[in-house]
């Protein structure tokens, strides 16, 4: 049944060797790293995916619900040919060129392009919503940095709201 609403609503086909995810007709912002800049790169990357392939995001979705690293192979029950490798590999590639600075020392080392391991990478270190980047926030909001100038007293308020 999944994978007959999938055929209907358009999610990306592969059985006829056609690229699934192709960032050329994504429109993807650049993710740096910053915890700030998470929630609206997070958003928007997510609805690319969703946009491009529903089967994808499906999978993406259950990845980010997993709490501990995980075995990709694992992820074949979830596709409708049983192989995840070729879309994990596309997935891969689009994160690639979406990701630079900090955020990509995280997505390089993951083995054998698995576009999924990545996101799950990504998705432990930056949501806020995990327990280990929430009782960091909580550090960094409970002891916020001083400030010297009167200056940047403005400055400082909002990127301590940003974390709020």
């Amino acid at each position: 049944q999944f994978n007959m609403l999938l055929g209907r609503l358009g999610g990306g086909v592969s059985s006829d060797g056609k690229q699934r995810l192709n960032p050329r007709y994504m429109k993807l912002n650049d993710f740096h790293g910053s915890q700030t800049d998470w929630n609206d790169c997070a958003f928007g990357f997510k609805r690319a995916i969703r946009g491009a392939d529903l089967e994808t995001f499906a999978i993406m979705e259950r990845v980010e619900r997993a709490a501990t690293d995980f075995d990709e192979a694992n992820l074949n029950e979830f596709a409708e040919n049983g192989d995840v490798s070729k879309v994990s590999g596309e997935l891969y590639d689009v994160l690639c060129t979406t990701v630079t600075d900090e955020a990509m020392s995280l997505v390089r080392p993951v083995d054998e392009c698995q576009g999924f391991r990545a996101w799950h990478k990504l998705f432990m270190k930056y949501n806020p919503r995990t327990m280990a980047r929430a009782i960091k926030l909580m550090g960094e909001v409970s002891s916020p940095g001083h400030v010297r100038n009167v200056s940047e007293v403005e400055g400082a308020l909002q990127k301590w709201i940003a974390k709020t």
